[in-house]
């Protein structure tokens, strides 16, 4: 919850990223997912962060394009399907200090910016 909370505040000041809403007396995150803005492109940031030493992931794919329920989804997804590709998840573990995310959220800028 508190490195979450770090990343909020941090994160807050760009102007083309995007948490997800959460409520952090009820759940406390295993992951942090970005959404990016539309004119970002995830590869780049992603590959730029791994430069800087910082791993990241990518977690939520579209279940209806999942193999397991590929053939039993027939609805389209518009929305799932335009977010996914700007979905990206930042390092979030124990280990983590203040200065962790400092380093993480300036590397973003950088990048970003």
């Amino acid at each position: 919850q508190r490195i979450a909370r770090q990343y909020d505040i941090g994160i807050s000041n760009f102007k083309n990223l995007k948490t997800l809403n959460n409520n952090y007396h009820e759940v406390v995150p295993h992951i942090y997912p970005l959404i990016l803005g539309e004119e970002l492109n995830r590869e780049m940031i992603q590959t730029k962060l791994t430069e800087c030493g910082i791993q990241t992931g990518i977690h939520y794919q579209p279940n209806h394009n999942l193999i397991l329920y590929k053939d039993d989804y027939s609805e389209l997804l518009p929305v799932t399907e335009r977010i996914a590709p700007y979905l990206l998840s930042l390092p979030m573990h124990p280990e983590l200090s203040g200065n962790d995310i400092e380093y993480i959220i300036n590397a973003l800028d950088d990048i970003i910016n």
